[in-house]
């Protein structure tokens, strides 16, 4: 099911996947699918977290469930799709939340 919800996210773009996401509290699974060894997998979560990161108000969620572990995760890889994913996911954190030293 989270699965099927991150695949459209990630594909389609939508608002309404987006909210069902932080809604449903898919966001955990989707920072731990982030974490496995299947690059496939990684760049399917990165992708969903960087538009996740695009919709107000949902930086601050994905902040709180832990995505700066696999943003750095990311930056370090040798992909450079998940280097670019998470560089602009930052860059939405930066814009979008209230805390400063984010």
């Amino acid at each position: 099911w989270y699965q099927r919800r991150v695949r459209a996210c990630y594909a389609g773009h939508s608002d309404r996947y987006r909210e069902s996401i932080v809604r449903d509290g898919a966001l955990n699974p989707l920072c731990d699918l982030a974490h496995s060894e299947d690059n496939r997998i990684q760049k399917g979560a990165a992708g969903a977290i960087l538009n996740v990161s695009h919709a107000d108000g949902h930086c601050q969620h994905l902040l709180m469930c832990g995505v700066s572990d696999s943003l750095h995760r990311f930056l370090t890889s040798r992909d450079t799709h998940l280097q670019f994913y998470a560089a602009a996911t930052i860059s939405n954190l930066a814009v979008q939340t209230e805390d400063p030293s984010v």
